[in-house]
């Protein structure tokens, strides 16, 4: 039989519970570090999403992870409309 209360059943007291059903209470600065570099990406993604969308670079680059048949990366003839794509692909 298992230690993990069912989840029918309400906690009144959560120092009760084993160490390892417990959430910390406090976040050393590893944690921290992680959740700021997590936060930063997030935003790069949406940052780099919206540029896509107000450019209307969508069709930069045609295909994924290629840009075109031959070339990973976008190619000078995609112009700009190729390099933010393929920078939003990437992040």
């Amino acid at each position: 039989m298992s230690n993990r209360p069912s989840s029918a059943t309400t906690v009144k007291n959560p120092a009760s519970l084993p160490r390892r059903f417990r959430l910390p209470t406090s976040l050393d600065r590893k944690a921290t570090l992680l959740a700021w570099c997590s936060f930063l990406a997030q935003v790069l993604v949406i940052a780099t999403g919206g540029a896509v969308r107000l450019t209307s670079s969508g069709l930069g680059c045609p295909t994924w992870p290629l840009c075109t048949p031959e070339s990973l990366v976008n190619t000078p003839e995609m112009g700009i409309h190729g390099l933010i794509e393929f920078g939003n692909r990437t992040l």
